[in-house]
């Protein structure tokens, strides 16, 4: 014991609110509560026997509640510890306890939790099987040749005096065989003859009575079964039966490392008419759920709802049958082979098997995006509850594909889950942002949101122009660049090329069109385009002019008539085309030059000011192919100044003249997007936090900031480990949180969207942080 005659345990709270407030009060009542463990990251809490009470509000479907009942302790309800700090003392618990015949009108019938607990106290009874166990003194003699005596249980064999024997396995009396055999066919005629008659109900009661561990009934009767549920007449005893039936056989016959029951799984469950295989089995089932006609075969339509809750359960059992194998996998600690388990034969044949996006998963993706769209903004239970069974199929399968292929080659598992990622980006490229922010935090496959959130931003990054530099996935990745789209789109619509251009009648358009403007040269340049090289004026704004012109029109090599213009020293050009072109692009890059790297390396300074008045220090965040900012490039400390008062100056403009962003809908799924990016990226890279339970990180104010001033090959020749190298650079960009912060958009910080406050706070919480580690008082 604890030494405390008050130790509790909570089960089945779920409001976090109430649940702190009771920790609270435990505590100031000089009470004891025993917590849970971290396993992978799910709080998984198991009943600890030094526990005197479980706070609980109603029954809840656990084992610690069971185990907390049969050993007679008080079973309360939160209120119980919720009255007693306000009385500033412990009550007695008997008012409080919790009564399961609450609903039940009979005087008679007394609360059989009190019962138990006034027998177990007055020691009539130690509690729950035990007084069973010591009178029987079991004897267990094991001679199933299948399965060794140590798969008996050991919390079975402490509860009495239990020998176990193992007899001899050979049999000397072929007569207990013959009977054995005779009973069995004897089963098999009775249920066949039950369903020639069309007894299904009455032949799955029959078959449930005769399942044993190790025992498979004959494939054809359960496809029979199958037959009559898929075809919409059967009733809704026999299909939940049928439910039932499925998960004993499972549960008597578990397929991980079974070759025998895995093949048996892979026989039924297919369409008995078709017998193509699982996965279109389940592709079909979806599809039936999701009431559409693309199914392996004709069948009833529209589904009536018991058809429909039948195929939610067997997509639900096809999930147990898969988290069953992936979990027994993580425990056994060894791959299981593509004969070993059914989720493996199910998406990977023989040429696939080194590979995650076998085309069977690239199909579980699609459909996964299709029933996204078919539940978005659903509050239909049933609509939700197919979304989450895929969703949960997709995160088994992808996460014991990783763990069969972790312990031999971590770099596949790492290519493998990039190339769906990019696959699943190419999916959502037409999706709208609302599916976009409903599909992507959903994943539940930490590594595939990470990515996915990657490809799918990278994308829209490269949509707008603005070049990324193929660097791993990092902290300082995710602050310095990825967050420069969102800072610079934030007050600007996101389309790729915008057309903007003067009206008139054909006739008066077909005047003013300049001699040359159709003709294109060999390098893909326009008339915009040599206008700009030579600083026509003229003829540019003549061009201007024009309805449906694109501005951004590029050449060949990318280039923009803005990137000529700051390239050739046309500063008339430059100043026409910010003054009547509302959506130039002047973050347009070609290899990571943007127009304002063309006037500074060119030493136009004059054009680089009127850009930087025009669009502010947004700019200045843009890096070319070697990693250079445009500051970068200027020598001379007076210029450096003088350009930073001119973003400054407009920034302090932007500023003052709007705080609202125009595009929330294209705001909002960035910010969701790189919220499931950076949290991600948190858990997974195993940055400590606080919201981890990890040790706490001893890092006092001198190593930070030695950290700090490393350079990056130093920092490289010194930390070999490319683990501890990747840590040390997220830490030091972590310490630099502040300035990344500071170059966000007004109109960002003070967005009002879900996502948006979401994705600040983040990065606040993440500059806090940084400024705990310089000051040596960090709670990471």
């Amino acid at each position: 014991m604890l030494g405390n005659q008050y130790v509790f345990q909570i089960s089945g709270q779920k409001d976090l609110r109430q649940k702190a407030e009771m920790l609270q009060a435990i505590r100031q009542l000089q009470g004891h509560y025993i917590g849970g463990s971290v396993v992978k990251a799910a709080v998984l809490q198991v009943y600890n026997e030094a526990v005197t009470h479980l706070i609980t509000s109603k029954p809840p479907a656990s084992e610690k509640f069971l185990a907390a009942c049969a050993a007679g302790k008080w079973i309360v309800t939160p209120q119980f510890v919720l009255d007693s700090v306000k009385n500033r003392a412990w009550l007695p618990e008997a008012p409080y306890e919790l009564n399961l015949i609450a609903t039940i009108k009979d005087p008679v019938t007394t609360n059989p939790l009190q019962t138990w607990r006034e027998k177990v106290a007055r020691g009539i009874t130690s509690g729950a099987f035990q007084p069973l166990c010591s009178s029987l003194n079991w004897s267990i003699h094991w001679n199933k040749p299948s399965q060794p005596a140590s798969c008996v249980r050991p919390e079975v064999m402490e509860c009495a005096s239990i020998t176990v024997q193992e007899e001899p396995r050979h049999v000397t009396d072929n007569s207990v065989l013959l009977q054995l055999e005779e009973t069995l066919l004897g089963y098999i005629t009775r249920i066949e003859s039950l369903l020639e008659c069309s007894l299904f109900s009455q032949a799955l009661e029959e078959l449930q009575g005769w399942l044993h561990p190790g025992v498979l009934p004959p494939a054809s009767v359960l496809h029979e079964c199958m037959q009559h549920a898929l075809h919409g007449e059967a009733e809704p005893y026999f299909l939940g039966m049928f439910n039932v039936v499925l998960n004993d056989i499972l549960c008597n016959n578990p397929t991980w490392n079974n070759p025998k029951s895995v093949k048996y799984f892979l026989k039924i469950l297919q369409c008995p008419q078709c017998e193509a295989g699982v996965w279109p089995f389940l592709q079909t089932s979806v599809r039936v759920s999701l009431g559409s006609p693309a199914t392996c075969h004709s069948l009833p339509s529209p589904a009536s709802p018991e058809l429909l809750h039948f195929h939610g359960n067997l997509q639900a059992f096809i999930l147990r049958l898969f988290q069953l194998e992936l979990h027994a996998m993580a425990s056994a600690g060894r791959a299981a082979g593509s004969r070993g388990s059914v989720i493996y034969s199910m998406f990977w044949n023989v040429w696939e098997k080194m590979t995650l996006s076998s085309k069977a998963l690239q199909q579980l993706v699609k459909l996964l995006v299709e029933t996204t769209l078919w539940a978005l903004h659903s509050s239909e239970k049933r609509r939700l509850r197919v979304l989450g069974t895929l969703q949960e199929i997709l995160a088994a399968v992808v996460e014991y594909w990783a763990q069969e292929h972790t312990r031999l080659n971590s770099r596949i598992v790492q290519k493998g889950f990039q190339d769906l990622a990019e696959h699943m980006a190419i999916l959502c490229q037409d999706l709208h942002p609302d599916t976009l922010r409903e599909l992507v935090p959903a994943l539940l496959s930490h590594r595939l949101r990470m990515l996915t959130a990657d490809a799918i931003y990278r994308n829209i990054c490269i949509s707008n122009g603005l070049l990324l530099h193929p660097e791993p996935l990092s902290l300082h990745k995710i602050d310095s660049h990825l967050l420069t789209l969102l800072s610079m789109r934030v007050l600007s619509h996101h389309s790729v090329s915008q057309h903007f251009g003067g009206s008139g009648s054909p006739e008066d358009t077909e005047k003013n069109v300049p001699k040359g403007f159709y003709r294109v040269n060999s390098a893909g340049e326009t008339l915009l385009h040599r206008a700009c090289k030579r600083n026509q004026v003229e003829t540019v704004l003549q061009i201007l002019g024009l309805p449906d012109v694109d501005v951004n029109v590029k050449d060949h090599a990318g280039w923009t008539p803005l990137h000529e213009a700051c390239n050739h020293g046309s500063s008339e050009c430059v100043r026409a085309l910010l003054q009547h072109c509302p959506g130039l692009q002047l973050d347009s890059q070609v290899e990571g030059v943007s127009p304002l790297h063309d006037a500074l390396r060119n030493q136009h300074t004059h054009i680089a000011k009127m850009l930087l008045r025009h669009a502010g220090s947004v700019l200045l965040q843009l890096r070319d192919s070697s990693g250079h900012t445009p500051l970068d490039l200027v020598s001379s400390a007076a210029l450096h100044e003088k350009l930073m008062r001119c973003a400054e100056e407009r920034d302090a403009a932007l500023a003052v003249q709007s705080s609202e962003v125009r595009d929330m809908d294209f705001v909002e799924t960035c910010s969701c997007l790189l919220s499931c990016l950076l949290l991600t990226y948190l858990a997974e890279q195993h940055i400590p936090s606080y919201e981890r339970t990890d040790p706490v990180l001893e890092f006092s104010s001198s190593a930070a900031h030695t950290l700090l001033r490393l350079s990056r090959e130093t920092l490289h020749s010194h930390c070999t480990n490319a683990k501890a190298r990747a840590l040390a650079h997220d830490l030091r960009t972590l310490m630099r949180m502040e300035q990344y912060v500071k170059q966000l958009s007004p109109a960002l910080i003070h967005c009002a969207g879900t996502h948006t406050c979401l994705l600040i706070q983040l990065l606040k919480d993440l500059q806090a942080e940084g400024k705990a580690l310089l000051r040596g008082k960090s709670e990471l």
